[in-house]
């Protein structure tokens, strides 16, 4: 997640995940409400959501979205795409990997 903040693709991610998942534009690392040394990723949108709160599917997507902005010139295998994750956010997800 950082190596996407860093190289100045957070507002595409956060679109990616807003077609997607209706959520997801405004993200940012923020300290742990547990542990002020240790920074999560969370939605801020008046209210910080923690992703560590957040469901399975959400979390998998986030990890598929941000792996396939970050490479170049190579395939990915998914295995189970499908885990975790509702029909509607499914289809979209394909639909942007295609």
């Amino acid at each position: 997640m950082g190596k996407i903040k860093n190289e100045g693709k957070s507002k595409d991610f956060g679109d990616y995940l807003n077609s997607i998942f209706a959520k997801g534009n405004m993200w940012e690392f923020m300290p742990h409400p547990e542990n002020s040394e240790e920074f999560v990723v969370a939605f801020s949108n008046g209210v910080p959501k923690f992703i560590k709160g957040m469901g399975d599917g959400i979390r998998f997507a986030m990890q598929i979205i941000g792996t396939s902005m970050m490479v170049k010139d190579t395939a990915i295998f998914i295995e189970e795409i499908e885990s975790s994750q509702h029909p509607a956010s499914l289809e979209k997800l394909i639909i942007f990997l295609n």
